[in-house]
């Protein structure tokens, strides 16, 4: 009988960052953004919302953002008609994730780098 048993969720027990940069690879090709795999490996540890835009960058992310959301606007219609209450609730807090996720996008993109007045010295 087992009487204990340990999750590793987290890759400090057993090193399973090739494992993740693969399945963010495979991910993100569903979508046809093919990113280098070291790419991605250098971002694992990274949240997901921040992982996606340091990998994929904001200007690739915009338009897939929009038809993601076409997507789910169908899905949620189709729940609707369908009944499916909890689904409907499910796919509203994803497509406000979704929207807010592209306004911060958009807004980042029209700023471009923001200037700190950090002074920069010559590299020798």
């Amino acid at each position: 009988m087992i009487d204990t048993f340990v999750f590793d969720v987290d890759g400090t027990l057993v090193d399973t960052n090739y494992q993740h940069a693969v399945s963010w690879f495979r991910a993100f090709q569903r979508f046809d953004i093919t990113p280098p795999l070291w790419r991605i490996h250098r971002a694992i540890g990274m949240g997901g919302d921040q992982l996606v835009e340091a990998v994929a960058g904001k200007e690739e992310m915009l338009p897939r953002l929009d038809e993601l959301e076409d997507d789910l606007l169908n899905r949620r219609q189709r729940a609707i008609d369908e009944g499916w209450r909890g689904e409907v609730e499910g796919l509203e807090l994803t497509l406000r994730f979704l929207r807010s996720k592209r306004d911060q996008a958009r807004r980042a993109t029209r700023l471009g780098v923001v200037s700190l007045g950090i002074p920069t010295f010559p590299r020798s």
